[in-house]
């Protein structure tokens, strides 16, 4: 559909939404927590999608749906080399080789897609080593390295799912009118 050559290679940056007062202030707790800096995650983005171009390497870039009416996307640069698109969030995991992702929902889904996958922000996947991490890196070139040649892949796939098992077994409540007190107590007691 967009005429990228067969074996190219294919990264997808899928961006957080706006994240309300929990993030607009300088002071947010959360930003600290989450290293979500707009202007410091936005320039990453920019520079890996320069070093993309650079080294002919397709980013398709799906923005978070609420950044539309917020104003809080990045400009994309004009190349071939980047396509930004409102495709199916599972189309764009099947389609893609790596993943990139700052604080979005969908890289606990992506695990599961079993490919290589970068964080832009923390993560609780980045906590147990499952993921690389931006951040672990001195350069973008150097991180894009690791993303793509993915020596820790194994390593990275067990403790990822390792951890988002963790999660649902632990932290997510059966939300029906039946087991909703229950779980509720199930959960506070952890």
């Amino acid at each position: 559909e967009y005429g990228i050559p067969e074996k190219s290679a294919i990264i997808a940056i899928f961006n957080h939404g706006p994240l309300g007062l929990a993030v607009k202030h300088n002071n947010s707790r959360y930003r600290t927590i989450n290293k979500l800096k707009t202007d410091e995650v936005n320039e990453k983005i920019k520079a890996i999608m320069k070093e993309c171009i650079k080294r002919k390497i397709y980013i398709i870039y799906q923005e978070h749906p609420l950044s539309l009416y917020d104003n809080t996307g990045i400009e994309i640069p004009n190349s071939p080399y980047i396509i930004k698109t409102e495709e199916n969030i599972h189309t764009l995991l099947n389609a893609t080789d790596y993943y990139l992702f700052t604080q979005s929902t969908i890289q606990y889904e992506a695990v599961f897609y079993q490919k290589p996958m970068g964080l832009l922000s923390r993560s609780v996947l980045g906590i147990h080593g499952g993921v690389y991490e931006s951040d672990c890196y001195d350069d973008i070139n150097e991180f894009l390295n690791a993303l793509i040649t993915d020596k820790d892949y194994e390593l990275h796939q067990q403790r990822s799912k390792k951890w988002l098992s963790f999660i649902y077994h632990y932290f997510l409540i059966k939300n029906d009118n039946e087991n909703r007190g229950s779980e509720s107590q199930r959960v506070s007691n952890l």
